[in-house]
């Protein structure tokens, strides 16, 4: 009986392990999602303004990121069409690096004070810092998930052996 209880305790730890290498996997993958979609957006900005001078309301009416919509990013912006509000509101929503975040704060809280020309500096600077940094990230995210499910697993199967 007692060998039968360690072996359910051995089959729940490694599922334990198996869930949170999911989970940790998944979260890396949120943030580059959501990285992803940042670029997008900065893209539609800078064609909203560069070539249709839209106003704000109109430009992201009809433009959708499954990570913006389920961060509430996109959602609120629509709503207050107001770029520095929305970002400060949602900031925390956001699975995104520190430095995305930085980036994306100082992009706006200055937006809509300039001329034209300079919005679109300020756009593609953005885009550029961001997609640089998406770049990194993607590179790194094979890499880590490996071995964020290595050290899961291994630990786990440690903890086994120990108590085994």
């Amino acid at each position: 009986m007692g060998t039968l209880f360690s072996f359910f305790g051995a089959a729940l730890l490694l599922g334990a392990a198996h869930l949170l290498a999911r989970f940790l996997v998944r979260e890396k993958k949120r943030s580059l999602d959501e990285l992803a979609g940042l670029i997008l957006f900065l893209e539609r900005l800078r064609e909203g303004i560069g070539c249709y001078l839209a106003p704000s309301e109109e430009l992201f009416s009809d433009f959708t990121v499954p990570a913006l919509e389920a961060n509430g990013f996109l959602p609120f912006l629509r709503e207050r069409c107001d770029l520095a509000d929305t970002f400060r509101r949602t900031r925390g929503a956001f699975a995104l690096p520190e430095r995305a975040k930085e980036i994306l704060s100082d992009f706006s809280e200055g937006f809509g004070g300039g001329y034209r020309e300079e919005e679109l500096a300020r756009a593609e600077r953005a885009r550029v810092a961001l997609s640089a940094l998406y770049e990194g990230e993607r590179v790194a995210f094979a890499r880590e998930a490996r071995l964020r499910r290595v050290l899961c697993f291994s630990g786990a199967l440690s903890l086994v052996l120990l108590l085994l």
